[in-house]
């Protein structure tokens, strides 16, 4: 059964998905992609329709000659208690290690070993982010988000977030602080919008002075899986920000 208790990403508004994806509607590589997420037993985040609150599910099941698709019962289980044939069930998840989202139509509601599952027709289209490029959400101004970088030697460096990807961050550091490009360090704690903290080994890969500031641009080179999908949860949040901004102004 799916775990319950890792926070899933919010969908992201038609601008966004469109620019962080590659419509998919071949029915071969919706297949593959399908395949490749169900053999990896990726988690994937998924929202009822329009309504609010988001859940876990996983594919138990690719089938090509009926042309259906079977998901695990979404957890927690007022997810489940919200479920009807005829919904949509929006799924996001991360297939090669970038962001998808595909929609299925329940069509029937079951229930193996006494846990329930779900069947519905091939997505017909997935969106998908192309691997060669890591998309960068920004943090706002107003906004304040901390990172603690430990270097090799013990020192700590604490900093304020500027933008982030799957890849890695930009940050803001004290005037004082010396970084080598190249140097390897651990980031302590990573946070983000919604509240969770990651932390993780990476790369520095530059440094510029801004403003009396030292501008840090870092890869991360060794993230759990479970961050990159609380990364995938904030890169969206934090691009849904900036277009209710721009709406506002």
């Amino acid at each position: 059964m799916t775990e319950p208790n890792t926070p899933p990403p919010p969908p992201p508004t038609p601008d966004v998905e469109a620019s962080l994806n590659e419509k998919i509607t071949h029915r071969r590589r919706i297949l593959g992609v399908l395949d490749g997420l169900l053999g990896a037993h990726a988690l994937l985040s998924a929202r009822i329709g329009d309504q609010r609150g988001y859940f876990n599910t996983t594919i138990l099941k690719v089938d090509p000659v009926k042309q259906l698709v079977f998901l695990d019962e979404l957890a927690p289980v007022e997810g489940h208690e919200k479920i009807a044939v005829g919904q949509t069930l929006n799924l996001y998840g991360l297939y090669n290690h970038v962001p998808a989202h595909f929609a299925i139509e329940v069509m029937h509601v079951g229930e193996h070993n006494g846990i329930a599952f779900y069947a519905g027709p091939l997505p017909k289209h997935i969106n998908y982010q192309q691997k060669r490029a890591h998309f960068r959400a920004y943090v706002a101004l107003g906004k304040e988000l901390t990172v603690r970088l430990r270097q090799e030697d013990g020192n700590i460096l604490s900093g304020r977030l500027q933008d982030i990807s799957l890849g890695g961050f930009g940050a803001l550091l004290p005037g004082d602080s010396h970084l080598d490009d190249l140097e390897i360090v651990e980031i302590e704690a990573l946070e983000l919008p919604e509240g969770q903290s990651i932390a993780c080994t990476a790369e520095i890969r530059h440094t510029h002075l801004t403003q009396g500031r030292v501008h840090v641009g870092v890869r991360f080179t060794q993230l759990p899986p479970q961050s990159e999908r609380e990364l995938l949860q904030a890169i969206l949040e934090l691009e849904r920000e900036q277009i209710r901004k721009q709406a506002r102004d």
